[in-house]
């Protein structure tokens, strides 16, 4: 599908979410446009802003037999905030490609980060949310599998396309001495891999109280600490501009 013509159709489907905000819970207009622009989504753009939209859908509860047996009133919070959630995923979608609804503009695709982790915490959320916030589309391997595909599936499409590495290690990560980063159980992703893979562009940020793996016990690693992550963001920064991936230009 045309990017432009994909570009009008997310424009007319966001929308259309005050109408579905309207509905009752459970309702099958919801699904269906939720399905439609997944559809849209994966047909024109990229994989990384697919898995953006796909795993915003959830509401405050993760669990969907919890949902199953809660009162109606807390099934329609859950699902006004779910749909809040998947309006955030367009917009930010949206406002990636913005250029797009300008047909004079000169398109430029995003660069791509492949963030290493060993699940879901606060720390990648705010290495996730920063990327965005430089222009630069995050690929993070979720916890749970997409449309069949494994973890490791998952890790070989997104190495194909990112431009560089992030090797995020938090105190949480058992496993990350051993070299390794478990974003699911039983499967996990190699450092070593990662370095082969990027060599000279991989940026490691660790957490105060984590050991260091062996692979990157020589390296200079930034270390940050829950409540401190700005120190870490002027690194990546610094380092991005290093790699060609930020550029300054003057606008026009």
């Amino acid at each position: 599908m045309d990017k432009k013509k994909a570009f009008k159709i997310l424009q007319q489907k966001c929308e259309e979410i005050p109408k579905l905000k309207e509905l009752s819970f459970g309702n099958q207009t919801y699904i269906l446009w939720r399905d439609d622009v997944r559809d849209v989504i994966k047909a024109a753009f990229e994989n990384g802003d697919f898995y953006e939209f796909y795993y915003a859908d959830h509401g405050e509860f993760g669990d969907k037999k919890l949902v199953e047996s809660m009162s109606d009133d807390l099934k329609l919070k859950d699902y006004i905030r779910n749909i809040g959630n998947l309006e955030k995923a367009l917009l930010t979608i949206l406002k990636k490609y913005e250029a797009l609804g300008n047909p004079d503009a000169n398109i430029k695709e995003s660069p791509k980060v492949f963030i290493a982790h060993g699940g879901g915490t606060e720390a990648r959320n705010k290495l996730h949310d920063y990327l965005l916030a430089l222009g630069v589309q995050p690929l993070i391997i979720e916890e749970e599998s997409l449309e069949g595909l494994s973890v490791n599936q998952q890790v070989e499409q997104y190495l194909k396309e990112a431009d560089c590495a992030i090797i995020l290690g938090t105190a949480a990560d058992k496993e990350l001495m051993d070299g390794k980063l478990n974003p699911r159980k039983n499967e996990h992703i190699e450092i070593g891999k990662l370095q082969d893979k990027f060599r000279d562009r991989v940026i490691y940020l660790v957490e105060e109280g984590a050991s260091f793996p062996p692979e990157i016990s020589g390296i200079l690693c930034t270390r940050f600490t829950k409540g401190n992550m700005e120190n870490a963001f002027v690194s990546i920064a610094t380092e991005f501009r290093a790699y060609g991936i930020l550029k300054a230009e003057k606008p026009i």
